[in-house]
């Protein structure tokens, strides 16, 4: 089993290479949306140590808190978060890591991002047919690591600096710090490390066990103090002491040092600065003693042999019980008492009631049309750009064929028009109406749709698109894009709610209450408040000679301010993600884990005969 140590140790250089070369600014977009988020890395195994310097990257990075966590811990401990969520994995394949994204999507967690070192493997396929994430992925050309991490690590290592923004260092291996050797003789060491160093413990750790090399016990030098120095009281003959030191903590260091006996055996590995990349140097050198440490116990590293209870344990088959899953209604009253902010019994009661009552609204109501949002409602926020999902399309090719018509109000223009005729067969066109820019202008898919940006443009947004222009932050190409009746902005490196803040304070400022502000998952827009996207509903509702309450409207972005919110705000408006605070308005009623295009596609299976039939649970 596994490769030759030495032989794997010798293709480092080759892959950090490559590692540099690689283009990481196509994910660039990905990274925008964690840059003010709480991060949780979930890895295991040889990977944990890269998940630990991601974490301590994010919050070097002007970040929130950031954790790195085993698969097993995330799913036994976290049952709701707003944190985004980074899977780190070089195979995509091994049960845990699999379990763990799948809870992640069960939480609906809004923000996953997904770094994998097989392109064709089983995590990245589900995390592509679910859509929520764009996955990072590369086949790495060293190939399949042995039994230990070794090119994988280095490449998620240099790949994580350089996405952070550091320069990817050149390793000699052969001047990688090296211990005494007499350390190999002793069974047990102790590891002691301060800020950027614990990666690098970490991956000692993780080595010498996997390997069996021997007891690696880490701790940071503090504590260090608390306690754990008895275990040299009573073992120091058979023990010794690394210690991990970068200038920021030498002093730290030589003074725990000289305060250990003299017999106890002790060595250290300085780095010249504080910095990230001696994580790199640092587990470049964590491989080398590995490789010694095996060596000298006569096997080699990569191939040190598996017992078959080992490959047994591997390959369990059982299932980890998740936290308890809750049936469809509760999961519903859920979500609208975060979204209140709220866990009040009374509030909980109180809300369970207006569920029952907008149910009963919504499964008496017939349905004559309904209206869609587009991006994160019928196609996939990454996807947005390209084609719709064969299943929606055919989804929405059944609706027409029942007699329901259709409406989409989006903030596109004629970007929307060319995937929906490219979706809907031309003999629907006619059914179909579009309310681009928000509603703000609103045309049959039939109509041409060549001028949509031709026209007066109203004046306040000519003098909003003015400010915005100056500010240092929207400057750029395609930052602001002007319509007639809308200014749409799209800045990566600002999350929408933070861009929703700028440019809203500048609207205040210049006291353009004519202009409403709302966001979507990927821009901001800026409109009259005439404009609304339930100017489709209205229209649609006309056209057929209903009531507006026998227009379903379906959306993604439906609390206040997302693009959505008046939309779902009407009656009988269904989220397939965020709800608003409003019990009587704008439910999510999908099952848990259920979102976007899948959530779009479970309503429209349960639209039967004109009636939305929901099941009891």
């Amino acid at each position: 089993m596994g490769r030759n140590f030495s032989d794997e140790r010798d293709l480092i250089p080759s892959t950090l290479a490559w590692a540099r070369s690689l283009d990481v600014a196509k994910w660039a977009d990905t990274l925008t949306k964690l840059r003010h988020k709480s991060l949780i890395v979930v890895a295991s195994g040889g990977s944990f140590g890269a998940a630990q310097l991601i974490a301590q990257l994010h919050g070097d990075h002007r970040g929130p808190l950031a954790v790195a966590m085993t698969p097993l811990d995330f799913i036994a401990t976290v049952t709701h978060t707003d944190a985004a969520i980074w899977f780190l994995s070089a195979s995509g394949s091994n049960q845990e890591i699999l379990h763990a994204w799948r809870t992640a999507r069960a939480m609906e967690v809004r923000d996953v991002v997904v770094m994998c070192g097989t392109v064709d493997s089983l995590l990245v396929k589900e995390v592509k047919a679910h859509g929520i994430s764009l996955p990072m992925t590369f086949d790495i050309p060293a190939g399949r690591d042995g039994f230990l991490a070794t090119n994988s690590l280095a490449a998620f290592t240099a790949l994580a600096l350089r996405l952070y923004g550091h320069e990817v260092p050149e390793i000699d291996l052969a001047a990688s710090p090296k211990v005494p050797a007499a350390f190999y003789d002793r069974p047990t060491w102790i590891v002691l490390y301060g800020g950027w160093m614990k990666p690098v413990a970490l991956d000692l750790e993780s080595r010498f066990h996997e390997a069996a090399m021997g007891v690696v016990l880490i701790t940071d030098y503090r504590n260090f103090a608390h306690g754990r120095h008895y275990w040299l009281a009573l073992h120091g003959a058979t023990t010794g002491v690394l210690a991990l030191v970068t200038p920021r903590f030498a002093q730290l260091a030589s003074d725990t040092l000289r305060e250990l006996p003299e017999e106890i055996l002790t060595a250290r590995w300085d780095w010249p600065e504080d910095a990230p990349q001696s994580v790199l140097e640092g587990i470049i050198a964590s491989m080398q003693v590995a490789g010694d440490a095996a060596t000298r116990k006569g096997y080699d590293a990569g191939r040190p042999g598996v017992p078959p209870f080992g490959e047994r344990i591997y390959t369990l088959k059982t299932a980890i019980a998740s936290s308890a899953v809750r049936d469809r209604r509760a999961t519903a009253v859920d979500r609208k008492l975060r979204a209140c902010s709220s866990r009040s019994p009374v509030d909980c009661d109180d809300i369970a009631t207006a569920l029952e009552a907008f149910e009963s609204q919504l499964t008496s109501t017939q349905v004559s049309g309904i209206v869609f949002d587009y991006d994160g409602t019928l196609v996939a926020t990454p996807e947005r750009f390209g084609a719709m999902r064969p299943e929606v399309s055919a989804a929405l090719s059944a609706v027409l064929d029942s007699g329901i018509r259709i409406g989409i109000a989006t903030g596109r223009g004629k970007s929307c028009h060319k995937h929906l005729r490219a979706a809907i067969g031309k003999r629907y066109w006619s059914q179909i109406i579009l309310g681009y820019y928000n509603g703000g202008v609103i045309r049959a898919l039939s109509d041409p749709c060549d001028d949509l940006k031709v026209g007066e443009k109203d004046s306040d947004l000519v003098r909003a698109n003015s400010a915005l222009g100056k500010l240092r932050e929207l400057r750029g190409p395609d930052v602001l894009d002007l319509r007639p009746t809308q200014l749409t902005i799209t800045r990566p490196g600002f999350r929408e709610h933070g861009l929703w803040l700028t440019v809203r304070q500048v609207l205040d400022r210049l006291d353009l209450h004519t202009l409403k502000v709302t966001h979507s998952s990927h821009s901001v827009d800026v409109m009259p408040r005439s404009v609304s996207k339930r100017a489709v509903v209205e229209r649609l509702a006309s056209e057929l000679g209903v009531s507006e309450d026998a227009i379903l409207k379906i959306g993604d972005r439906g609390s206040w301010p997302g693009n959505d919110h008046e939309l779902l705000s009407m009656a009988h408006g269904l989220s397939v993600d965020e709800v608003s605070s409003d019990a009587n308005s704008c439910w999510n009623l999908l099952p848990q884990g259920v979102t976007g295009h899948h959530g779009t596609l479970w309503y429209l299976r349960h639209l039967r005969d004109g009636r939305l039939q929901l099941p009891a649970s």
